[in-house]
């Protein structure tokens, strides 16, 4: 999910966080080059740039695959890494916030019971 009008990854992150406050009170620190959001100490979500990737499992991949949405990667010293557990989220979810929250807490919901 990117977002055009949104011109930095600060003020991204922050209208992300905004935007999930139905699902509690949403955290987060630096990872991989970018940021990552969790809930209850448990990351759901990574947003680099203006383009946030949910946490998928084996169930919800299935729906990102379907609107042709890549996994989140990053160079490494032995190539590119895709990290197949985060999915990029639709574009338009931005606009959307009550789809956004929903696929949000899809994402919640599986690190969240992870045993």
């Amino acid at each position: 999910m990117t977002a055009t009008s949104i011109t930095s990854t600060n003020e991204f992150i922050q209208t992300v966080q905004q935007l999930l406050k139905p699902l509690g009170d949403i955290g987060g620190k630096q990872i991989f080059g970018g940021y990552g959001l969790q809930i209850a100490a448990k990351q759901f979500a990574i947003i680099r740039g203006t383009t946030i990737y949910f946490r998928v499992d084996d169930i919800t991949r299935q729906k990102y695959l379907d609107k042709g949405m890549q996994p989140f990667s990053y160079a490494s010293t032995k190539g590119i890494v895709k990290v197949k557990q985060y999915y990029e989220a639709p574009e338009e979810l931005i606009k959307y916030p009550t789809l956004l929250v929903k696929w949000a807490k899809e994402a919640v919901d599986i690190v969240v019971n992870k045993t």
